[in-house]
C-alpha cells in the first residue's frame, strides 16, 4: 500500500501538481483499503469527484456539491410532492456533470418514500422546475442523471405537480423582462421587411449587433436592387429589433440554463415562436413566420446573439440553412475588455486625466459596454492565450486606476468573458476586473458556445464574412463613397476616420510578447480583429499575415495581407465559406459600400450568393 502511495505522489507532481495536492492526496490515501477506495480518493483530491454527506455522487472537472435543506423550496411546489434530496452543483468542463444518488430502501429512517419513479430536476426559477432524463442504476439502489449546467437540482418522486414543470419544448418566457425604459422595450421584436416586394419561401432573419439596428443600407438594396431580383424570389426578410439603451439584456451563452429573463438568445425564440404561432400584425395586415428552414444574418456582436440562440435551442438549430456574420466578434474584441482599454489609454499618457473614466461613464449611460450590467463581458476576449509566442499575449503590463495610480497587473484581453475568469491564476486581488463578482444575470461565458474544434456547436452553417485595415487607409475612397449611401455623408466619413485610428491604435500598443513590429491586432476592421472575425482555434503560434526575413528580424511583408494557409488551418468554422474585404472597415461591412443611386453593393451581392446557395 505504501509503494502504491507513492507512486500516485509522484505522478501528481510529475504532471504538475502542486505541493498542496500532493500532500492532500497523501492525507485522503491513508487507509484506503482497496483499489475502488483509492481511485475515488484520487477523483475527489483532483476535483473529478465529489460526494456529499448523504451519499451523492457528482463526477466532472473541478466538481464540488453542497446539500441544501430538503424543504428548501416546499413554497413552489406541491404539498403532495416528495422530495429525497435538495443540492447546489458546480463544476466546470466541456462534458455534462454527472450525478449518482442512493435511493431510500424499504423502510430507511427519516429517508422519503416515493411512489412513482425517482428524477433529477434542475431549479431554473421561482415554481419551475425541468425535469431531467434519468434512470435507476440496474440494481435499483441509484438513481442517475446529467447537469446540464452548474445550479440548484431536486431528487424527487415524479412526477412533481405538472404546473411546475418546465418541458425542454417550451424553454421560452411567458413575457417580455421588465426594463429601465419601457417605451424602448416596446420597440422590441421580430418584424417583416417589405413582405409586398421581398416575398420568397424562405425566412432571412437580421440580427444587428450592440446597440444600434444598421440595416437600412441591406433592406434598400433587398427591396429595390436590380442585384437583388433572384433574392427576392427565393427570401423574406425579418428584422429582429432589439436596441440596447437602457435595457440589461445579456446574450445568454449558457445551453443548458432556461432562465432566460434577461436573455437576447431567449427573445429571439420567443418571438419566432410568437410569429409562428400567433403572426405579427404590421400597417393592419398579419404575417406568420413559415414552420420551415430559415437563414439568419448577423453583424459585429450579433453574431454572438446568433450563436447563443443556436446553442441554446437546438430545435430551432437544426432549422437553420445558414448563418452569415458579418465584421463578428466570434472570440470577442479588446476593445470591449475595459481592463485592456485602461491598460492603451494610460500608455498614451492621458490616464491622470480620467479621459477614460469619462468617456466610459458615457458609454455606461446607454449600456453599450455596462461595467454594471456585465454586457461588456458579452463581447470581451474570450480566453485561450498564452505566455507570449501567440498573436494575442497573456502579458503583464502597466495599468491605471483612479484608485491606485500606475501599477502592473497580470491580466489578458480575453480573460474577461471565461466563465470561470475570476479562478484563473493572476487574478486574486487584482482590483481592476471589474465587475467584482458575476451578477445574477450572467448565465455563463462565451467559452460554452465555442466549439473545441471545427464544425461543432452549429459552426458548420457559418460563412464568415471579415474585412481589414492593414495599415493602409483610403482617405480619398472613403470621402467619395461617403454620400453614396442612406447615411449623412458626413456621419460615414467621420466613422470610417475614426475606425482606422482606432485600428492604428491597437496595432500600436500591442505586440506578442514585445516582438515589435509583428502587432497582435495588426489586421482588424477598426473594431474587430481579424482572428476574431475569422472564428481561430487558438492554436495558432504566427502572425494572421504574411511576414519577412530582415536582417535577422521577423517583420511584416508589405503589403499587408492574410496568411490564408495559416487561417485556413485553424479556423473553426468552414475555410472555404471565408470571404475576405481587404480595407473595408467594421462599418462598412454591415453598410456594404452600397451605392443607392447604382444599386450596387458587392457584399451583398456575393451574401445573396452564398444564401440563395445553400437552398
Amino acid at each position: 500500500m505504501s509503494g502504491f502511495l507513492l507512486v500516485c505522489v509522484s505522478a501528481c507532481a510529475l504532471l504538475g501538481a502542486s505541493d498542496d495536492i500532493s500532500t492532500a492526496l497523501h492525507e485522503t490515501l491513508q487507509g484506503r483499503a482497496n483499489a475502488a477506495d483509492i481511485q475515488q480518493a484520487l477523483n475527489e483530491t483532483l476535483g473529478l469527484q465529489a460526494v456529499s454527506p448523504s451519499g451523492i455522487r457528482v463526477t466532472g472537472r473541478q466538481v464540488s456539491i453542497r446539500e441544501l435543506d430538503r424543504d428548501v423550496w416546499a413554497e413552489e411546489l406541491d404539498p403532495e410532492a416528495v422530495v429525497l434530496s435538495a443540492v447546489t452543483v458546480d463544476g466546470h468542463g466541456p462534458e455534462p456533470l454527472k450525478v449518482l444518488a442512493p435511493l431510500p430502501g424499504a423502510g430507511d429512517p427519516g429517508k422519503p418514500e416515493g411512489s412513482g419513479k425517482w428524477a433529477g430536476y434542475l431549479r431554473t426559477g421561482s415554481g419551475l422546475f425541468l425535469k431531467l432524463d434519468s434512470e435507476a442504476t440496474p440494481d435499483g439502489g441509484h438513481v442517475a442523471f446529467e447537469c446540464p449546467v452548474p445550479g440548484d437540482y431536486l431528487i424527487a418522486a415524479e412526477p412533481l405537480r405538472e404546473v411546475d414543470l418546465l418541458e425542454k419544448a417550451s424553454l421560452l418566457p411567458s413575457a417580455p423582462p421588465p426594463s429601465r425604459d419601457p417605451a424602448l422595450k416596446e420597440k422590441w421584436g421580430l418584424f417583416p421587411v417589405a413582405p409586398e416586394i421581398i416575398h420568397g419561401p424562405v425566412p432571412l432573419v437580421l440580427v444587428h449587433g450592440a446597440a444600434t439596428d444598421r440595416w437600412a443600407e441591406f433592406i434598400h438594396w433587398a427591396t429595390y436592387s436590380p442585384e437583388a431580383a433572384a433574392f427576392r424570389e427565393q427570401y423574406q426578410v425579418w428584422n429582429f429589433r432589439h436596441e440596447m439603451a437602457g435595457i440589461n439584456a445579456p446574450m445568454d451563452f449558457d445551453p443548458g440554463c432556461p432562465v432566460f429573463e434577461e436573455s437576447i438568445a431567449a427573445h429571439l425564440a420567443r418571438f419566432l415562436h410568437g410569429a409562428e404561432t400567433d403572426g405579427v400584425e404590421q400597417d393592419g395586415v398579419r404575417y406568420w413566420f413559415p414552420p420551415g428552414p430559415f437563414s439568419m444574418i448577423t453583424h459585429s456582436s450579433g453574431a454572438l446573439k446568433a450563436r447563443a440562440f443556436m446553442v441554446n435551442f437546438p430545435d430551432y438549430a437544426e432549422r437553420v440553412l445558414a448563418c452569415v456574420t458579418l465584421g463578428s466578434t466570434h472570440l470577442g474584441t479588446p476593445i470591449a475588455t475595459m481592463e485592456w482599454n485602461r491598460h492603451t489609454i494610460s500608455r498614451l499618457g492621458i490616464g491622470r486625466l480620467n479621459l477614460f473614466d469619462r468617456v466610459m461613464e458615457f458609454l455606461v449611460s446607454i449600456n453599450y459596454f455596462s461595467i454594471s450590467n456585465q454586457s461588456d463581458l458579452d463581447a470581451g476576449w474570450l480566453n485561450g492565450d498564452r505566455e507570449g509566442g501567440k498573436g494575442i499575449p497573456f502579458r503583464r503590463f502597466k495599468t491605471w486606476t483612479r484608485a491606485d495610480g500606475y501599477h502592473r497587473r497580470v491580466l489578458s484581453p480575453r480573460d474577461a468573458n471565461r466563465t470561470d475568469a475570476r479562478t484563473l491564476p493572476g487574478f486574486e486581488g487584482d482590483d481592476t476586473f471589474e465587475p467584482k463578482e458575476p451578477l445574477d444575470t450572467f448565465c455563463g461565458g462565451m467559452d460554452l458556445i465555442t466549439p473545441a474544434e471545427r464544425g461543432g456547436l452549429h459552426t458548420d452553417k457559418l460563412f464568415l464574412y471579415a474585412s481589414y485595415y492593414g495599415r493602409n487607409f483610403d482617405l480619398l475612397g472613403t470621402l467619395e463613397r461617403s454620400g453614396n449611401g442612406l447615411m449623412p455623408g458626413w456621419l460615414n466619413l467621420a466613422e470610417n476616420v475614426g475606425l482606422w485610428a482606432v485600428a492604428l491604435l491597437v496595432n500600436l500598443f500591442e505586440s506578442p510578447g514585445g516582438r515589435y513590429p509583428l502587432g497582435a491586432y495588426t489586421l482588424g476592421d477598426g473594431f474587430v480583429p481579424l482572428q476574431s472575425q475569422l472564428f481561430m482555434d487558438g492554436h495558432e503560434t504566427a502572425p494572421l499575415y504574411k511576414t519577412r526575413t530582415r536582417f535577422g528580424w521577423t517583420v511584416p511583408d508589405f503589403p499587408l495581407r492574410p496568411d490564408m494557409d495559416l487561417i485556413r488551418e485553424h479556423t473553426l468554422a468552414n475555410p472555404d465559406r471565408i470571404r475576405l474585404f481587404p480595407g473595408w472597415s467594421h462599418l462598412e461591412t454591415v453598410t456594404g459600400r452600397y451605392n443607392k443611386a447604382t444599386g450596387h453593393s458587392e457584399l451583398f451581392s456575393m451574401v445573396a450568393e452564398d444564401l440563395l446557395g445553400v437552398l
